[in-house]
């Protein structure tokens, strides 16, 4: 029978990266913010605005446009 290695579960907060879709190219952005993944759903994000690397347009996003990324 062979055995599986699994990696260790983390001892503290599960830190996430904050990214956005590019609303033209569908290609992940990093905004450069990371958040503890228990206090995202209650976190307020205002204001966020992102310049895309990809398309070279500024993208403005809200918290339903977010993914959290390891």
């Amino acid at each position: 029978m062979m055995q599986r290695r699994s990696a260790p579960l983390p001892n503290g907060p599960v830190i996430r990266r904050i990214l956005v879709r590019c609303s033209v190219t569908a290609k992940l952005i990093d905004s450069g913010r990371t958040v503890e993944e228990k206090k995202f759903e209650s976190m307020r994000l205002t204001n966020n605005k992102i310049s895309c690397s990809y398309c070279g347009q500024v993208h403005r996003w809200t918290k339903k446009d977010v993914i959290l990324a390891r």
